[in-house]
């Protein structure tokens, strides 16, 4: 996790490679579970699917947080979850239910924010970063020529604020990346839930790709303010 102030600039680099939650096999059993895109712009063709089904999601929890925890408790009714790809043990499923128990009381207890509005120009500075580390291999909030999230959010329009920038490695569906984010034990985990629901991020962009070491990788980034480039 990356987050970045306009008055002063923090960096906080936290990498988190959760474990893959891979919904497939299932996917054709699974009732829809979405909203509204709701994103205040009229053309999102510079999404693609799946981003567009994780952003989805993600407005969902967000603005549903009671509905969202009554859809985790049924995803631990579905065969297959949760799994990891490097270990089905015992221990390790029982990790991954222990933090749908942290994470249900706390989305019971949340007041809803309003929903994200999509930003294009977010998007392709995320879409940067995922293009450059991906084929390589690579991991973190830098690009492979040492550029920052401020540098390329700059690219694309003028951000003011405070900006979040949240990487998720191994999801192979829009539902698993957002399950995976809320049930992080981990600081980054938890601080990644924290800025989901934080009432001061109102824009989004996110953008996924495949990834050569861990499959696939998604990068979003929450921001307080941005102006577009014309």
């Amino acid at each position: 996790m990356q987050i970045i102030s306009r008055t002063a600039v923090t960096l906080v680099v936290l990498l988190s490679l959760p474990a893959c939650i891979d919904f497939g096999r299932n996917r054709q059993s699974m009732t829809p579970y979405v909203i509204p895109l709701n994103t205040g712009v009229r053309d999102v063709s510079f999404l693609t699917l799946m981003e567009r089904e994780t952003f989805m999601y993600l407005n969902d929890v967000r603005t549903s947080p009671e509905r969202y925890a009554d859809h985790l408790r049924d995803l631990e009714e579905r065969p297959g979850w949760p799994t990891r790809p490097e270990s089905k043990s015992a221990s390790a499923r029982s990790e991954e239910r222990t933090g749908t128990d942290e994470t249900v009381p706390s989305l019971r207890n949340r007041e809803p924010p309003p929903p994200f509005k999509v930003s294009k120009g977010l998007s392709l500075a995320a879409r940067d970063l995922v293009q450059d580390l991906g084929p390589k291999g690579l991991s973190g909030h830098k690009g492979s020529d040492g550029s920052s999230l401020f540098e390329r959010m700059t690219r694309y329009g003028q951000w003011e604020g405070k900006t979040v920038e949240i990487l998720t490695y191994r999801y192979k569906e829009a539902d698993a990346v957002v399950t995976g984010l809320l049930t992080d034990r981990t600081p980054t985990g938890r601080a990644d839930r924290e800025s989901l629901f934080d009432k001061d991020y109102v824009i989004a962009g996110i953008s996924c790709g495949t990834h050569k070491t861990y499959g696939t990788m998604c990068a979003i980034i929450f921001a307080q303010r941005y102006k577009e480039n014309p």
